[in-house]
């Protein structure tokens, strides 16, 4: 397996007469594209958080209620657990919609190549696969949660007892996330008309590709690392451990409790105790060893870009990750916005217990509060990093191409690639099926 560097006479399969490969040439990145790329760190993390916001909440609830049972901490889990509609709602519908947004301004900057300028393959996919399946999964969330919103909103609002902002707000949100998730997905269905000017923009913009670089067997694909793996398994084994707990004191969500003696209880205790131990320690070990992955990954990528440019040799899987994966930076931000979204998701706990509870109970976690404002920040500083993190890839990624005259991976055909190919499987399919019949 081998890199070439450009314009070093590789070996391709074309023939004496064929003509040169061209360079792979990353298209430049501008402002609002690594803005868009950087919104990952809010849109994509919402979603995280959303999980894992569920599993350690109900976790710390179930520990809570049958080995210290404390009020405050009740409260302050069922509030958090009222932010999952706000994290899932940016999470389903943000992040399709900010995918579909980046594909479009990707071909913004494609356009700006000089003709006969190859896209590097990790580009050519995204603008191969269109804006289209993001803006209808962004439009189909939309119409599931404005269908949902929209009844209770209607019922909401002829109910005095309510509040004014409620009766309001949650009719409003439901009617404008059901009428633009109809929009979204009658304008890319198959045969919408979003999607026809995308196919002739597409095939404008692959018409002035150059012919691409050999493609390379991803060797990065092949790496595993086993300590992650472990650690992952053992999270898993430590859910099972606290599922049994739980199911030995009560079998079923309607069941009734089941009576142990007290060695019994103990023993469930320690078996709720244990899984919970297992599961935290495996993931600080997952997330220590992520933290180590990414200040050695950040100082890899550098030296791989370096020695490239001085001519040394270099692993094929370092040139790849640089080529293929996400920054580094851009990792970071990911991890400071799903922190962020849970910060602030317990911030937020009094606020939704308010409108359940009294005015007393709320004002006994009325302090979690200030967790809202870090929360927020931190997503923003997120945001940002990420952003810097996707200006500084494509820098890399165009150092490297640079270099080396090759692509990573198959990129999608051209229009007039598959049109040649159907050509072909036509006039083979009526050889045979002629051969057949004589």
């Amino acid at each position: 397996m081998t890199w070439h560097r450009a314009g070093g006479g590789q070996p391709t399969d074309d023939g004496p007469g064929a003509a040169p490969r061209e360079p792979v040439t990353p298209s430049p990145i501008g402002l609002a594209r690594a803005i868009g790329a950087g919104a990952a760190a809010v849109t994509l993390a919402a979603g995280v958080a959303a999980a894992i916001l569920l599993v350690i909440t109900i976790v710390v609830a179930i520990l809570v209620e049958e080995l210290a049972p404390d009020r405050g901490v009740d409260l302050v889990a069922r509030g958090a657990l009222a932010s999952l509609g706000i994290l899932v709602l940016i999470g389903v519908i943000g992040e399709p919609l900010r995918r579909g947004v980046a594909r479009i301004l990707l071909a913004r900057d494609v356009a700006r190549l000089p003709r006969g300028a190859t896209p590097p393959a990790v580009e050519r996919a995204g603008l191969h696969a269109g804006p289209h399946g993001a803006f209808m999964g962004a439009g189909t969330a939309a119409i599931i949660v404005g269908a949902i919103l929209l009844p209770i909103g209607l019922l909401l609002a002829t109910d005095d007892r309510e509040a004014l902002g409620a009766r309001v707000l949650v009719p409003t949100v439901g009617s404008v996330l059901l009428a633009g998730g109809i929009a979204l997905v009658k304008q890319h269905r198959r045969t919408g008309p979003a999607r026809r000017r995308w196919s002739a923009r597409y095939e404008a913009l692959s018409a002035r590709w150059g012919r691409a670089a050999l493609p390379v067997p991803r060797a990065h694909e092949q790496r595993r690392h086993r300590i992650l793996n472990l650690a992952s398994g053992l999270t898993g084994v430590g859910g099972m451990i606290f599922v049994a707990g739980i199911s030995m004191r009560q079998p079923g969500r309607w069941a009734d409790p089941v009576s142990w003696d007290e060695r019994g209880e103990q023993a469930i205790d320690g078996l709720l105790l244990t899984g919970a131990t297992v599961m935290g320690a495996a993931l600080a070990v997952v997330l220590l060893i992520q933290a180590g992955l990414l200040v050695w990954t950040g100082a890899r990528d550098g030296r791989t870009v370096r020695a490239l440019e001085r001519g040394d040799r270099v692993r094929l899987e370092h040139v790849d990750a640089v080529l293929l994966d996400a920054a580094p930076l851009e990792r970071v931000a990911m991890v400071l916005g799903v922190v962020g979204w849970l910060i602030a998701s317990y911030g937020w706990a009094p606020t939704f217990i308010g409108a359940a509870e009294s005015a007393e109970e709320v004002a006994d976690i009325q302090q979690v509060t200030a967790l809202a404002l870090p929360g927020l920040a931190s997503v923003a500083v997120g945001w940002l990093l990420g952003a810097i993190g996707a200006a500084r890839l494509r820098t890399r990624r165009a150092r490297i191409q640079a270099v080396l005259l090759r692509d990573p991976r198959p990129a999608p055909p051209t229009p007039s690639e598959r049109a040649d190919r159907s050509a072909d499987a036509v006039r083979d399919i009526a050889l045979n099926a002629g051969g057949t019949i004589l």
